[in-house]
C-alpha cells in the first residue's frame, strides 16, 4: 500500500510539473531577437492590461457606479534620444491605433452587461538606457502622458482619460527582456498609472445630468507567467482525480 501511494505522490509531482510549465510557456509574451525593438514591446498584440483585481474606476452617481477592466493598445509611433530616464522618448497617437479600452462593468449589479469603450489616446513613454543585443535588459520606463477623451457616447456626452506625470499623475514602470535559447526574448513589462478619469452624462443614458472626476491606480503589465486562477481551479481537480483514482499521466 505504502508503495503504491509513493508511486501516486510521484505521478502527481509529475503532472503538476507539466501543467505548471504549460502554463508558463502559455503567459510568457514574446519579441523577436536578436536585436530587439522598443516597438514590439510596446506595439505588442497582447497590450497592457490592468490589474483584474484592481479595476478602474470609470463613474459614478448617484447609482449607477461604473468600473471597468483596461487595455492599453498600441503605445508606440516615434522614437528618439532623451526624456527624463536618460534612454529614449516612445511617442504614440491614435493615428497609429492607440488605444485605451475600458471593458465596462457595473460591480453592484452583475447581471447587467459588460459594455467595451475604446477611447483613442496619444502621448508619450521614456525609457532608461539599454544594450539591445545584451541577452538580459533591465530598464526604467514612465509613463509620462496619456491622454484621450470621447464625446457624443450613448451613456457620456464627455469621457476622458489622463495619466502620466505630466498631468501631477505619476506612474513609473519597468521592463525587463531576457533571451530565450530560440534567440527572442521573453517580455515582462508593467506600469504603476495614476489615472484621472473625467465624465458628463448623456442627456437619456444611465448618467443623465451627472457629472464628476475619478482618480485611481492600477498596475498595466505586459507579459509575466501569471495562470488565471480558473487554470489553477482545474489543476486542483485534476490533482484531486489523480488522488481518488490512481490515474496516471502519459
Amino acid at each position: 500500500m505504502k508503495k503504491s501511494s509513493a508511486k501516486i505522490t510521484l505521478r502527481i509531482l509529475l503532472c503538476l510539473t507539466i501543467v505548471f510549465a504549460a502554463v508558463s510557456a502559455i503567459a510568457l509574451t514574446t519579441v523577436p531577437g536578436p536585436n530587439p525593438d522598443l516597438f514590439d514591446v510596446f506595439n505588442h498584440t497582447n497590450g497592457f492590461r490592468s490589474d483584474p483585481t484592481n479595476p478602474v474606476r470609470v463613474a459614478k452617481g448617484p447609482p449607477p457606479v461604473h468600473a471597468g477592466h483596461v487595455t492599453v493598445l498600441k503605445l508606440f509611433g516615434t522614437s528618439g534620444p532623451g526624456g527624463n530616464l536618460g534612454g529614449t522618448t516612445q511617442t504614440f497617437s491614435s493615428a497609429n491605433g492607440a488605444l485605451f479600452r475600458i471593458d465596462m462593468f457595473n460591480p453592484d449589479d452583475a447581471s447587467e452587461p459588460h459594455r467595451i469603450i475604446d477611447i483613442p489616446i496619444s502621448g508619450e513613454i521614456h525609457t532608461g538606457p539599454r544594450t539591445p543585443r545584451d541577452k538580459s535588459q533591465d530598464f526604467d520606463t514612465e509613463m509620462v502622458q496619456l491622454q484621450g477623451a470621447i464625446f457624443g457616447d450613448p451613456d457620456f456626452d464627455i469621457l476622458r482619460v489622463r495619466v502620466g506625470e505630466d498631468f501631477g499623475l505619476p506612474s513609473p514602470g519597468h521592463t525587463t527582456l531576457t533571451r530565450r535559447p530560440d534567440g527572442n526574448f521573453n517580455v515582462d513589462s508593467f506600469f504603476d498609472i495614476t489615472y484621472t478619469i473625467d465624465f458628463v452624462g448623456a442627456p437619456g443614458g444611465v448618467y443623465d445630468g451627472a457629472s464628476g472626476s475619478e482618480t485611481g491606480t492600477t498596475h498595466l503589465s505586459l507579459g509575466g507567467p501569471v495562470p488565471e486562477p480558473s487554470i489553477f481551479a482545474l489543476t486542483i481537480f485534476g490533482l484531486l482525480s489523480l488522488l481518488g483514482r490512481g490515474l496516471q499521466c502519459k
